[in-house]
């Protein structure tokens, strides 16, 4: 028959249990219920309730980290908060079955219940991530889209469910160590916890930062993970230990003293501070990495200052939503996002901002009338009037419970470890165009290049660049528009010492459109980020996210053969990549689609491109460079498909380039020379196309 149980525990109750309560350290008055962090516990749901409303102008200038703070507090008080009921239940004598039982029913009910109603609405993937507790493993995607590329600019209606997941990992783990380990050991278990979260914090940021990862996405992630935020948890775990001792005076004043709790509240809150401040004066990776756990030294000053205020308990208004936070916490973002409160580039009413606020009250308080507090009575009434039965299943069903999420977590941690490490491995090293300008100058083969080609997969595919004259390198790619063309050159012309010319090849999709500001397109923003370290137009962190390289089919595909392109910097190929056979894939319906999925789903962006290839042109010829226009021939069944008016619009840009720089410009688009077995579809030259085109396009170039 299978069991979970576990044989130490027993033998620590019988054995120790007399022996500590004879410790010089008086053991607390756990049973006693401190009713001061009820109201502690309202202030922090109510920071981060508020801090979630910054769609309403009013509260918009709530800093981000007055929320974090709340979610820093909350995590103060539950390992404060367990630790003394874990301490209690070893003192009493009583086994994990009936801790997990209770917290299985605290927690479980309504949080599964809650879930399930959002994903009837909203069934999003993170659904799935929240049921397993990995969710924060999860977070890959940055700090400001909260989990979902797809959406970048809302939050999920469970993208607070981050916190909730840390806690739950908490409960797996500690309560075990409580009851088996000796009470004095626990202090340095916990002492070693604080000293090693920095720690791994910090490498952990250096590596992803190394690998690739965006600051955005290395903050997100860290600000989240388990492993980095089990300072405050610990902390509270601490002063459970100790509450004894901090409740003593530390200075008395007449009839007034002054708690030791409260002086070392004060001495954590300094410290915080200073050691903020101090990583701010270091190098970034440092400060992000460093930032939460300064946090968490704050928010644990502040807890033991409160909980040397015993006079906190005297309001009823905290201490009532201290009592309901639990359903407060889960109910809020579900129904902020229902109110349309998520969006992060949206205004809302105060109104609707304060409609938000008394909807969720309200359901928290019904919450813990109807569902919340008739489940733990009767799971409390249970363990009181009943002798407990070890072979009944029933009674072990918190731990069974816990036991099969926690198994189905480690699946999910497993997968979501191996994917990070997979997407890693695919980055190079994060840097940027101006670096990469001011980086020294290749030698071997990359420093005899003299001439290199951009532009989409017209050129990609359709100039061969060893048929050139010259030492030529294909940096073409398809789907690449005008600002990626701009960026590439900018990124080479600093580093390549020979180089003398730059092929621009140019038609209707560089000239009028951003392929990348498309919706379905995003993903190369994240493409070209992790592949050449070039930021988008719009200079926005969260679109270099790597998950979307990982989740993307035909992003993995980019990537890689984007890599290889650039492993190709040598012989033979340089760059170029050859087309496959020719399929016959040229009828009029094909090459409609094509053209009209360019000139009218695409957005016109004709005058930033031009600006674009201006100032590009312009930074080139003043290095001594010469640039080249150059137009890709096209078959008839793709060409014929644009409109007058497009097609005018492109002349008439280029022929604006070419006025205002004076450089050539080349347009083989209609060349007679080629029939359709040069190409491998309506737009495509393939193999043998590309090398006649090449050799054509060389002998034409100015010598």
């Amino acid at each position: 028959m299978f069991k979970l149980s576990f044989p130490l525990t027993r033998y620590y109750l019988t054995a120790r249990t007399t022996s500590e309560q004879q410790r010089c350290h008086p053991t607390p008055k756990i049973g006693t219920h401190l009713r001061h962090l009820d109201s502690l516990r309202g202030i922090a749901c109510l920071m981060v309730l508020f801090a979630h409303l910054n769609a309403v102008p009013l509260l918009a200038g709530i800093p981000d980290y007055v929320g974090a703070a709340g979610v820093g507090i909350f995590f103060v008080l539950s390992g404060f908060l367990i630790t003394r009921i874990l301490l209690a239940d070893r003192l009493a004598g009583k086994s994990l079955t009936e801790f997990y039982n209770r917290r299985v029913a605290r927690i479980f009910p309504i949080y599964y219940l809650t879930l399930a109603t959002i994903a009837v609405f909203w069934p999003g993937k993170e659904i799935a991530w929240a049921a397993t507790f990995s969710f924060n493993f999860q977070f890959l995607a940055g700090a400001h889209n909260y989990f979902s590329a797809e959406a970048a600019a809302a939050m999920p209606p469970v993208a607070h469910f981050w916190s909730l997941c840390v806690e739950e990992h908490f409960y797996w783990l500690w309560p075990i160590a409580v009851m088996v380990l000796p009470r004095f050991s626990l202090r340095y278990v916990l002492g070693l916890l604080i000293l090693a979260t920095p720690a791994m914090t910090y490498f952990l940021a250096r590596w992803l930062g190394s690998a690739g990862f965006s600051n955005s996405d290395v903050e997100g992630l860290l600000s989240r993970v388990t492993f980095t935020q089990l300072v405050a948890i610990s902390f509270g775990g601490l002063i459970a230990l100790h509450e004894s001792w901090l409740s003593q005076p530390a200075l008395t004043l007449g009839k007034r003293s002054l708690p030791r709790a409260a002086l070392v509240g004060t001495m954590l809150i300094i410290a915080g501070v200073v050691w903020s401040l101090a990583s701010v004066k270091k190098m970034a990776v440092l400060h992000s990495a460093l930032a939460g756990t300064s946090l968490h030294v704050i928010c644990s000053g502040v807890f033991l200052i409160a909980f040397a205020i015993e006079s906190l308990g005297r309001s009823h208004s905290l201490v009532s939503i201290g009592t309901i936070s639990y359903g407060l916490y889960l109910y809020h973002l579900p129904v902020y996002a229902a109110l349309g409160l998520t969006n992060l580039n949206g205004a809302a009413s105060v109104w609707i901002g304060l409609v938000a606020l008394t909807t969720t009250l309200i359901l928290a308080a019904m919450s813990y009338r109807f569902v919340e507090r008739p489940i733990l009575n009767f799971v409390r009434t249970r363990q009181k009037t009943r002798e407990p039965n070890k072979r009944s299943y029933s009674a072990h069903l918190g731990k069974l419970l816990t036991f099969t999420v926690a198994v189905l977590f480690a699946y999910s941690m497993t997968k979501s470890i191996l994917e990070l490490r997979r997407v890693a491995s695919s980055m190079v090293p994060m840097r940027t165009v101006e670096t990469d300008v001011a980086a020294a100058p290749v030698t071997g083969f990359k420093a005899t290049v003299s001439t290199i080609v951009v532009g989409s997969s017209h050129a990609h595919m359709g100039i061969a660049a060893p048929e050139f004259h010259d030492v030529a390198y294909n940096l073409g790619f398809g789907g690449q528009d005008a600002w990626y063309d701009c960026e590439i050159v900018k990124s080479y012309v600093g580093r390549l010492p020979s180089l003398k010319r730059v092929v621009f090849c140019v038609d209707g999709l560089t000239i009028h459109s951003s392929l990348a500001a498309t919706e379905s397109q995003k993903w190369r923003q994240s493409l070209y980020y992790h592949a050449y370290g070039i930021r988008a137009r719009f200079h926005d962190e969260s679109l270099y996210s790597p998950i979307v390289l990982a989740s993307t089919e035909v992003a993995r595909c980019s990537l890689d053969m984007m890599k290889k392109q650039q492993e190709l910097f040598d012989e033979p190929n340089r760059g170029w990549l050859q087309a496959w056979e020719n399929t016959g894939a040229f009828n009029q319906e094909y090459g409609k689609q094509r053209a009209h999925s360019f000139e009218h789903v695409l957005l016109p962006r004709v005058e930033e491109n031009v600006s674009y290839f201006l100032a590009t042109i312009q930074l080139c010829q003043s290095r001594g460079i010469e640039c080249i226009l150059v137009t890709i021939p096209t078959h008839a069944s793709y060409r014929d498909n644009f409109s007058p008016q497009y097609r005018a619009e492109t002349e008439a840009a280029i022929q604006r380039i070419v006025e205002a720089t004076g450089v050539s410009f080349l347009n083989y688009e209609g060349d007679h020379r080629f029939v359709e077995g040069d190409f491998f579809d309506c737009d495509h030259l393939n193999k043998l196309g590309a090398i006649k085109f090449t050799r054509i396009l060389d002998a034409d170039l100015p010598r």
